[in-house]
């Protein structure tokens, strides 16, 4: 299993990043769409950025599911910074986000945080 460290060396490789979770490190696509707005990439699945609010010194931004119009789903991340702190995640579709040929659910990794 890798620790954090490993995975952080994985910041910044072709425009995307890593967001840590909270409970688990997951590895995250921060990547930007082909109209060029940002989005997550998590288990497969697309968010897209729905507001940002920005309070005390911190942005919280809530993303959501990018098949929200036309499939009515109603998963959702938010994100304070780089962190995740809320996830709703039950979609009522199965994944199907592919980059350069390759299923990104595929290279996701999750391991326990350190006490």
């Amino acid at each position: 299993m890798a620790d954090r460290e490993q995975l952080t060396e994985w910041q910044g490789m072709e425009g995307e990043s890593l967001l840590y979770c909270k409970m688990f490190i997951h590895v995250v696509w921060m990547t930007y769409s082909k109209r060029g707005n940002p989005i997550i990439v998590l288990y497969g699945y697309r968010y897209s950025l729905k507001n940002t609010k920005e309070s005390c010194g911190t942005v919280i931004r809530r993303w959501q599911c990018s098949t929200h119009t036309n499939r009515g789903c109603l998963s959702s991340i938010m994100t304070n910074d780089q962190v995740i702190v809320h996830m709703k995640n039950e979609h009522n579709h199965p994944p199907s986000i592919t980059k350069k040929g390759k299923e990104l659910w595929n290279l996701e990794i999750e391991v326990p945080r350190k006490k």
